[in-house]
């Protein structure tokens, strides 16, 4: 799956105004596999949501439910804040990106 996702719709949005990244979470434990596309600012998430590139990599998507193990993806749109201390480490470095109890 990662190399479908990163060699067909990373050239895609690589480019795009606001384009702050992709990344990848992955629980071997429970085979459960996150895809993050985050965005800069409310305005370069809304132009995303409407662009032609958008409407390309959904069927790239569509092809990636083959590899789920319920056959399907779920798709959900969250803000993202990054908060910080003073000394410029996350103030949420204790939370584990796997934990669970974090979502």
């Amino acid at each position: 799956m990662d190399d479908l996702i990163i060699q067909n719709a990373m050239p895609k949005l690589k480019n795009m105004e606001g384009f702050g990244g992709l990344r990848r979470l992955f629980c071997k434990e429970k085979l459960d596999y996150k895809i993050i596309i985050s965005f800069e600012g409310l305005e370069n998430f809304k132009a995303y949501m409407g662009s032609s590139q958008r409407e390309e990599i959904l069927p790239i998507l569509d092809e990636a439910k083959k590899y789920s193990t319920t056959g399907e993806l779920d798709f959900q749109n969250f803000v993202l804040d990054r908060f910080t201390s003073e000394r410029g480490t996350e103030a949420t470095s204790a939370l584990k990106e796997d934990d669970h109890t974090a979502y």
